[in-house]
């Protein structure tokens, strides 16, 4: 599987990178794993993730 997504460094576009990658992410594994109980432990993780990349980008603005 090979996917890109290009936002803006911004958390308003979190929804989106969340939706694409859980998405992405089910097509592959869902058949695979406990996918309702790891899509909660991923979406956190992601929010986590995304919102450290953020603020990396973003610190010396």
């Amino acid at each position: 599987m090979k996917t890109e997504l290009q936002v803006p460094s911004d958390l308003r576009f979190l929804t989106i990178v969340e939706q694409w990658l859980l998405s992405s992410l089910e097509v592959e594994l869902g058949e695979h794993i406990d996918w309702p109980r790891q899509s909660n432990r991923l979406r956190l993780v992601l929010a986590e993730a995304y919102s450290n990349v953020i603020r990396h980008a973003h610190k010396d603005q």
